[in-house]
């Protein structure tokens, strides 16, 4: 027996219970516990109820109406949760019942990039390319696939071509930003960091992928512009202490502000750099749309391409 069919039937069972039990409290309040059981077998023994219980499991289905909906569900939750291996399973469970659906050959082509099987990748997304030509997904995707490759010229153009498809989509904008700084078009990433994480983390981020470059003097600066602009971000503080001691320069003094919040009455950045290096890891990472700049960055590893808006109902209109 379906499991389904069973919890439906429990459920029946419980609410026929509850409707039994109480119309024995508001009637004869002196009927015995046996008198109310014999009675709620009774019930459950009429066939009126025989009756309800065949037409309730007439209606519940042995299997979901669409086992791809539940494969593609399952493909975006273990994508979520960074199980490349086993969102792959679902999403080709999805191609292999739907084989023009987009959403599951895009999701499938993000999980080759991961696993650096490139050349599935591209052919996935030149077949996703063919069904769905104007698809901001499927270019956003590409740009994702020409960054895993260090082509930065081609993900600019690609993830440009996503957000003019779609320009509030902040992902695709921020994937933009990201992709000019790599490629070396800082001052045009900096208007699409501020309208997609602000000012102040835009810099952040900018000064992170400078550090990851080696360019020190370069993430210094730009560490420097984020804290200007919010004193309290302390992140910024710490990679600055961090990419100063790189250079070989001493760590800046905590500012006045920040040293009283802290309750530090003693001069130098020590404390601030202490402080610091309890708030990050090792590892520095990126501050994506809707997280609050000032926050500590979690600890997790982040998805280096964060997944675009996927809608449902593209598995709905692909046969």
């Amino acid at each position: 027996m379906p499991v389904t069919t069973c919890r439906h039937r429990w459920l029946l069972v419980g609410l026929l219970g509850c409707c039994a039990a109480g119309c024995s409290s508001t009637g004869k309040k002196t009927a015995s516990y046996a008198d109310e059981e014999s009675g709620l077998k009774s019930l459950f023994r009429s066939k009126v109820a025989q009756a309800s219980f065949e037409e309730e499991a007439e209606t519940i289905p042995a299997k979901p109406k669409d086992e791809a909906m539940l494969h593609l569900t399952f493909a975006e939750w273990m994508e979520d949760a960074g199980d490349a291996t086993r969102a792959a399973q679902h999403y080709r469970e999805v191609v292999k019942a739907k084989p023009k659906n987009v959403a599951a050959i895009l999701g499938l082509a993000r999980m080759d990039i991961l696993a650096g099987r490139m050349v599935e990748a591209e052919e996935g997304l030149h077949r996703a390319q063919r069904l769905s030509a104007d698809s901001a997904d499927v270019a956003a995707t590409f740009g994702q696939f020409y960054a895993a490759r260090q082509d930065y010229e081609k993900s600019i153009e690609s993830y440009t071509k996503a957000v003019q498809a779609e320009p509030g989509n902040s992902d695709y904008r921020h994937q933009l930003a990201l992709a000019m700084v790599r490629g070396g078009r800082i001052e045009a990433a900096i208007p699409h960091f501020a309208s997609t994480v602000g000012d102040a983390a835009g810099h952040y981020n900018i000064a992170l992928i400078l550090k990851e470059q080696g360019d020190l003097v370069g993430a210094e600066r730009h560490l420097k512009i984020a804290l200007n602009k919010q004193p309290k971000m302390q992140e910024a503080r710490h990679w600055l202490a961090e990419v100063r001691r790189a250079q070989g320069l001493p760590s800046e003094p905590a500012r006045p502000d920040a040293r009283e919040e802290r309750g530090s009455g003693g001069g130098g950045g020590g404390g601030g750099e202490e402080r610091g290096a309890k708030v990050m890891t090792a590892s520095a990472q990126l501050i994506a749309p809707g997280k609050r700049p000032a926050e500590p960055i979690p600890t997790e590893s982040p998805r280096q391409f964060p997944l675009s808006n996927r809608h449902a109902e593209q598995l709905q209109n692909q046969k």
